[in-house]
Protein backbone atom coordinates (compact mmCIF):
# COMPACT_ATOMS: atom_id res chain seq x y z
CA UNK A 1 0.00 0.00 0.00
CA UNK A 2 1.69 3.40 -1.22
CA UNK A 3 0.83 6.32 1.42
CA UNK A 4 1.11 10.53 1.48
CA UNK A 5 2.08 11.25 4.90
CA UNK A 6 0.79 15.19 5.43
CA UNK A 7 0.52 17.62 8.57
CA UNK A 8 -2.91 18.62 7.41
CA UNK A 9 -4.93 15.44 6.15
CA UNK A 10 -7.78 18.32 5.21
CA UNK A 11 -5.26 19.82 2.98
CA UNK A 12 -3.97 17.12 1.16
CA UNK A 13 -7.41 15.47 0.51
CA UNK A 14 -8.92 18.84 -0.87
CA UNK A 15 -5.58 19.18 -3.19
CA UNK A 16 -6.19 15.78 -4.19
CA UNK A 17 -10.08 16.44 -4.79
CA UNK A 18 -9.34 19.24 -6.52
CA UNK A 19 -7.07 17.41 -9.09
CA UNK A 20 -10.37 14.81 -9.77
CA UNK A 21 -8.19 12.17 -7.26
CA UNK A 22 -10.34 10.11 -4.56
CA UNK A 23 -9.57 6.78 -5.13
CA UNK A 24 -8.04 6.61 -1.62
CA UNK A 25 -8.79 6.17 1.55
CA UNK A 26 -7.63 8.07 4.87
CA UNK A 27 -5.99 6.86 8.16
CA UNK A 28 -4.68 9.39 10.85
CA UNK A 29 -2.19 11.41 8.92
CA UNK A 30 -1.79 9.09 6.42
CA UNK A 31 -3.75 9.03 2.75
CA UNK A 32 -3.30 5.33 1.54
CA UNK A 33 -3.44 4.18 -2.26
CA UNK A 34 -3.98 0.64 -2.44
CA UNK A 35 -2.40 -0.55 -5.12
CA UNK A 36 0.20 -3.59 -6.27
CA UNK A 37 3.79 -2.67 -6.22
CA UNK A 38 4.56 -2.27 -9.76
CA UNK A 39 7.39 0.00 -11.33
CA UNK A 40 4.46 1.81 -13.12
CA UNK A 41 2.65 2.48 -9.94
CA UNK A 42 5.44 3.45 -8.11
CA UNK A 43 6.41 6.09 -10.91
CA UNK A 44 2.89 7.59 -11.32
CA UNK A 45 2.32 8.07 -7.51
CA UNK A 46 5.94 9.57 -7.37
CA UNK A 47 4.55 12.01 -10.11
CA UNK A 48 1.48 12.96 -8.07
CA UNK A 49 3.67 13.22 -5.00
CA UNK A 50 6.25 15.64 -7.06
CA UNK A 51 2.95 17.80 -7.89
CA UNK A 52 1.33 17.92 -4.61
CA UNK A 53 2.43 21.04 -2.59
CA UNK A 54 0.65 19.74 0.98
CA UNK A 55 2.59 16.86 1.05
CA UNK A 56 5.80 16.07 3.16
CA UNK A 57 6.62 11.81 2.55
CA UNK A 58 5.71 9.66 0.09
CA UNK A 59 6.39 5.77 0.70
CA UNK A 60 4.84 2.02 1.32
CA UNK A 61 3.05 0.83 4.05
CA UNK A 62 5.19 -1.59 6.17
CA UNK A 63 2.99 -4.31 7.56
CA UNK A 64 5.79 -6.78 7.89
CA UNK A 65 9.32 -7.25 7.87
CA UNK A 66 8.82 -9.92 5.00
CA UNK A 67 6.85 -7.58 2.90
CA UNK A 68 10.44 -4.85 3.75
CA UNK A 69 12.55 -7.99 1.95
CA UNK A 70 10.64 -8.21 -0.91
CA UNK A 71 10.13 -4.48 -1.48
CA UNK A 72 14.54 -4.23 -1.60
CA UNK A 73 14.39 -7.42 -3.67
CA UNK A 74 12.03 -5.77 -6.19
CA UNK A 75 13.78 -2.31 -6.11
CA UNK A 76 16.95 -4.03 -6.59
CA UNK A 77 19.30 -2.97 -3.78
CA UNK A 78 21.55 -3.95 -0.64
CA UNK A 79 19.67 -4.17 2.74
CA UNK A 80 21.13 -1.11 4.04
CA UNK A 81 18.43 1.08 5.45
CA UNK A 82 18.12 4.13 8.15
CA UNK A 83 15.72 3.98 10.71
CA UNK A 84 13.85 7.31 11.84
CA UNK A 85 10.94 7.91 14.66
CA UNK A 86 8.71 10.00 16.11
CA UNK A 87 8.10 8.27 18.88
CA UNK A 88 10.28 9.11 22.21
CA UNK A 89 9.53 5.17 22.85
CA UNK A 90 13.38 3.87 23.03
CA UNK A 91 12.31 0.41 23.99
CA UNK A 92 10.29 0.28 20.53
CA UNK A 93 12.44 1.81 18.65
CA UNK A 94 15.32 -0.80 19.59
CA UNK A 95 13.11 -3.79 19.28
CA UNK A 96 12.33 -2.74 15.32
CA UNK A 97 16.09 -2.37 14.71
CA UNK A 98 16.97 -5.69 16.15
CA UNK A 99 14.34 -6.91 14.08
CA UNK A 100 15.43 -5.32 10.64
CA UNK A 101 18.99 -6.63 11.92
CA UNK A 102 17.47 -10.36 12.22
CA UNK A 103 16.33 -9.82 8.61
CA UNK A 104 19.67 -9.19 7.93
CA UNK A 105 19.28 -5.62 7.34
CA UNK A 106 22.10 -3.00 7.69
CA UNK A 107 21.26 0.15 9.62
CA UNK A 108 22.98 3.19 7.97
CA UNK A 109 22.64 6.56 8.34
CA UNK A 110 23.61 7.20 4.70
CA UNK A 111 21.49 4.39 3.55
CA UNK A 112 19.07 4.89 0.26
CA UNK A 113 15.82 4.83 2.19
CA UNK A 114 14.49 5.39 5.30
CA UNK A 115 12.38 3.53 7.39
CA UNK A 116 9.72 5.82 9.24
CA UNK A 117 7.88 4.84 12.40
CA UNK A 118 5.11 7.63 12.45
CA UNK A 119 3.56 5.72 15.49
CA UNK A 120 2.83 2.03 16.93
CA UNK A 121 0.94 1.06 14.21
CA UNK A 122 2.43 2.94 11.46
CA UNK A 123 5.82 2.18 10.08
CA UNK A 124 6.58 3.18 6.31
CA UNK A 125 9.66 3.34 3.94
CA UNK A 126 10.17 6.84 2.59
CA UNK A 127 10.90 6.57 -0.59
CA UNK A 128 12.15 10.46 -0.67
CA UNK A 129 14.88 10.57 1.92
CA UNK A 130 14.54 14.52 1.67
CA UNK A 131 10.80 14.98 2.29
CA UNK A 132 8.70 17.59 0.06
CA UNK A 133 8.63 19.81 2.88
CA UNK A 134 11.95 21.11 1.71
CA UNK A 135 11.48 23.75 -1.73
CA UNK A 136 13.80 24.13 -4.21
CA UNK A 137 13.92 28.37 -3.70
CA UNK A 138 15.03 27.70 -0.33
CA UNK A 139 18.27 25.36 -1.24
CA UNK A 140 20.79 28.20 -0.20
CA UNK A 141 19.32 29.56 2.61
CA UNK A 142 19.19 28.61 6.12
CA UNK A 143 15.23 28.70 6.99
CA UNK A 144 14.10 29.56 10.56
CA UNK A 145 10.70 30.76 9.43
CA UNK A 146 7.33 28.44 8.85
CA UNK A 147 7.75 25.63 6.70
CA UNK A 148 6.15 26.08 3.37
CA UNK A 149 3.61 22.85 3.19
CA UNK A 150 2.49 24.80 6.57
CA UNK A 151 1.74 28.03 4.52
CA UNK A 152 0.35 26.02 1.99
CA UNK A 153 -2.23 24.42 4.71
CA UNK A 154 -3.13 27.74 5.89
CA UNK A 155 -3.61 29.25 2.65
CA UNK A 156 -6.09 26.25 2.07
CA UNK A 157 -7.76 26.70 5.56
CA UNK A 158 -8.26 30.56 4.50
CA UNK A 159 -9.65 29.34 1.08
CA UNK A 160 -7.83 31.97 -0.72
CA UNK A 161 -9.53 33.70 -3.79
CA UNK A 162 -7.54 34.86 -6.98
CA UNK A 163 -7.47 38.61 -7.75
CA UNK A 164 -7.48 39.80 -3.93
CA UNK A 165 -4.87 42.26 -2.25
CA UNK A 166 -2.55 39.68 -0.22
CA UNK A 167 -0.50 41.40 2.36
CA UNK A 168 1.85 39.05 4.55
CA UNK A 169 3.06 40.99 7.54
CA UNK A 170 6.51 40.33 9.21
CA UNK A 171 7.30 37.84 5.85
CA UNK A 172 9.60 35.79 6.19
CA UNK A 173 12.10 34.73 3.12
CA UNK A 174 9.09 35.49 1.10
CA UNK A 175 7.91 31.97 2.25
CA UNK A 176 3.57 32.97 1.87
CA UNK A 177 4.02 34.82 -1.00
CA UNK A 178 5.68 32.50 -2.84
CA UNK A 179 3.57 29.61 -1.80
CA UNK A 180 0.49 31.59 -2.28
CA UNK A 181 1.92 31.95 -5.97
CA UNK A 182 2.52 28.10 -6.02
CA UNK A 183 -0.90 27.77 -5.16
CA UNK A 184 -2.59 30.29 -7.45
CA UNK A 185 -0.57 28.45 -10.62
CA UNK A 186 -0.82 25.05 -9.07
CA UNK A 187 2.82 24.81 -9.32
CA UNK A 188 4.61 21.64 -8.15
CA UNK A 189 5.69 21.36 -4.53
CA UNK A 190 8.97 19.79 -5.43
CA UNK A 191 9.23 22.07 -8.06
CA UNK A 192 13.47 21.75 -9.92
CA UNK A 193 13.86 19.44 -7.34
CA UNK A 194 16.40 16.64 -8.04
CA UNK A 195 17.28 15.28 -4.76
CA UNK A 196 14.54 12.16 -4.04
CA UNK A 197 15.87 8.69 -3.39
CA UNK A 198 13.42 7.33 -5.89
CA UNK A 199 15.33 9.15 -8.79
CA UNK A 200 18.65 7.47 -8.43
CA UNK A 201 16.36 3.84 -8.87
CA UNK A 202 14.14 5.29 -11.50
CA UNK A 203 14.98 7.37 -14.17
CA UNK A 204 12.45 10.06 -14.57
CA UNK A 205 14.78 13.10 -14.91
CA UNK A 206 13.23 14.06 -18.26
CA UNK A 207 9.55 13.79 -17.10
CA UNK A 208 10.67 16.21 -13.99
CA UNK A 209 11.58 18.44 -16.94
CA UNK A 210 8.48 18.57 -18.72
CA UNK A 211 6.75 19.27 -15.86
CA UNK A 212 8.61 22.20 -14.63
CA UNK A 213 8.56 23.60 -18.27
CA UNK A 214 5.19 24.26 -18.51
CA UNK A 215 4.36 25.56 -15.34
CA UNK A 216 7.67 27.87 -16.13
CA UNK A 217 5.22 29.51 -19.17
CA UNK A 218 2.44 30.22 -16.29
CA UNK A 219 4.94 32.33 -14.00
CA UNK A 220 5.52 35.08 -16.95
CA UNK A 221 1.93 35.92 -17.38
CA UNK A 222 1.12 36.38 -13.62
CA UNK A 223 -0.66 39.32 -12.08
CA UNK A 224 -1.53 39.77 -8.49
CA UNK A 225 -1.21 42.17 -5.49
CA UNK A 226 0.81 40.39 -3.37
CA UNK A 227 3.23 42.29 -0.55
CA UNK A 228 5.91 40.80 1.48
CA UNK A 229 6.49 43.92 4.51
CA UNK A 230 8.57 43.39 7.08
CA UNK A 231 10.43 45.66 9.37
CA UNK A 232 13.91 44.62 8.96
CA UNK A 233 15.71 45.35 5.89
CA UNK A 234 17.87 42.11 5.88
CA UNK A 235 14.45 40.37 5.94
CA UNK A 236 13.19 41.90 2.89
CA UNK A 237 16.53 41.83 1.32
CA UNK A 238 16.90 38.43 2.07
CA UNK A 239 13.22 37.54 0.30
CA UNK A 240 13.81 39.50 -2.71
CA UNK A 241 16.92 37.43 -2.92
CA UNK A 242 15.01 34.02 -2.07
CA UNK A 243 11.90 34.62 -4.64
CA UNK A 244 14.47 36.06 -7.29
CA UNK A 245 15.91 31.94 -7.49
CA UNK A 246 12.14 31.11 -8.82
CA UNK A 247 11.97 34.28 -10.91
CA UNK A 248 9.12 35.74 -8.96
CA UNK A 249 11.05 38.71 -7.46
CA UNK A 250 9.08 41.07 -10.04
CA UNK A 251 5.31 39.15 -9.02
CA UNK A 252 5.78 40.06 -5.40
CA UNK A 253 5.89 43.80 -3.83
CA UNK A 254 8.28 44.28 -1.02
CA UNK A 255 8.39 46.83 1.46
CA UNK A 256 10.14 47.48 4.67
CA UNK A 257 7.82 48.87 7.59
CA UNK A 258 7.51 48.83 10.88
CA UNK A 259 4.41 46.78 11.90
CA UNK A 260 2.69 49.75 14.18
CA UNK A 261 3.05 51.62 11.14
CA UNK A 262 1.09 50.16 8.06
CA UNK A 263 -1.95 52.00 7.88
CA UNK A 264 0.07 54.65 6.44
CA UNK A 265 0.58 52.58 3.54
CA UNK A 266 -2.92 51.07 2.98
CA UNK A 267 -6.26 52.50 2.80
CA UNK A 268 -9.30 51.57 5.21
CA UNK A 269 -10.08 48.02 4.09
CA UNK A 270 -8.32 48.21 1.67
CA UNK A 271 -5.99 44.68 2.11
CA UNK A 272 -8.39 41.61 1.08
CA UNK A 273 -6.49 39.02 3.34
CA UNK A 274 -3.55 39.93 5.73
CA UNK A 275 -1.45 37.42 7.06
CA UNK A 276 0.74 36.98 9.42
CA UNK A 277 2.71 33.90 11.93
CA UNK A 278 3.25 35.83 15.25
CA UNK A 279 4.01 34.71 18.47
CA UNK A 280 4.67 37.69 20.96
CA UNK A 281 1.82 39.33 22.54
CA UNK A 282 3.10 42.77 22.10
CA UNK A 283 3.56 42.07 18.30
CA UNK A 284 0.08 40.75 18.25
CA UNK A 285 -1.21 43.26 19.67
CA UNK A 286 -0.38 45.49 17.01
CA UNK A 287 -1.08 43.21 14.48
CA UNK A 288 -4.72 43.48 15.55
CA UNK A 289 -4.54 47.17 15.86
CA UNK A 290 -3.94 47.51 12.00
CA UNK A 291 -5.89 44.26 10.58
CA UNK A 292 -9.32 45.76 12.14
CA UNK A 293 -9.10 48.87 10.40
CA UNK A 294 -7.35 47.76 7.21
CA UNK A 295 -8.50 44.21 6.34
CA UNK A 296 -11.61 42.51 5.30
CA UNK A 297 -9.96 38.57 5.86
CA UNK A 298 -7.35 37.98 8.43
CA UNK A 299 -5.42 35.10 9.21
CA UNK A 300 -2.71 34.62 11.96
CA UNK A 301 -0.79 31.66 12.81
CA UNK A 302 0.59 31.36 16.47
CA UNK A 303 1.96 29.55 18.87
CA UNK A 304 -0.80 31.74 21.27
CA UNK A 305 -4.24 30.60 21.51
CA UNK A 306 -6.55 32.32 24.94
CA UNK A 307 -4.22 35.76 24.52
CA UNK A 308 -5.37 35.95 20.72
CA UNK A 309 -8.70 35.96 21.56
CA UNK A 310 -8.62 38.56 24.00
CA UNK A 311 -6.94 40.52 21.90
CA UNK A 312 -9.71 39.57 19.23
CA UNK A 313 -12.42 40.77 21.39
CA UNK A 314 -10.76 43.90 22.40
CA UNK A 315 -10.27 44.82 18.66
CA UNK A 316 -13.98 43.84 17.70
CA UNK A 317 -12.71 40.84 15.77
CA UNK A 318 -14.82 37.41 15.00
CA UNK A 319 -12.68 34.01 14.93
CA UNK A 320 -14.62 32.45 12.05
CA UNK A 321 -12.75 29.19 12.50
CA UNK A 322 -9.66 27.82 14.03
CA UNK A 323 -7.59 24.20 13.97
CA UNK A 324 -4.45 23.16 15.34
CA UNK A 325 -1.76 22.07 12.82
CA UNK A 326 1.22 20.48 15.06
CA UNK A 327 2.26 23.15 17.78
CA UNK A 328 0.55 26.28 16.12
CA UNK A 329 -2.79 27.46 15.77
CA UNK A 330 -4.78 28.93 12.57
CA UNK A 331 -6.81 31.17 12.76
CA UNK A 332 -9.30 32.93 10.44
CA UNK A 333 -10.77 36.32 11.44
CA UNK A 334 -13.02 38.93 10.00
Amino acid sequence: MFIFYTYDLESLKKELNEKEINNFKEEKNLIIFEKEISEKNLTDLFLLAYRLRNLVDFGILIRNFEELNELFEFLGIEKNIDVKSKLKDKNFVGKVIRKLKNEGFSINNDSLFTLKIADYGTIYLDLLKNNMGKRYYLKFFENKCLSPILWQNFIYFLDIKRNKKVVNLKCCLAIFPIELIFYYLDLPGGFKRRDFSILKIFNLEEKLNKIDESYLKKIDNFKEDIFCLSDSTLDVDLSRKVSRTILLESKINFSKIDLFWVDWKFKEKEIDYLVSYINENKEIDDFFYQAEYLAKNIGLISKQNKSIKELAKKYRLKVVKSKKVLDLNFLYLK
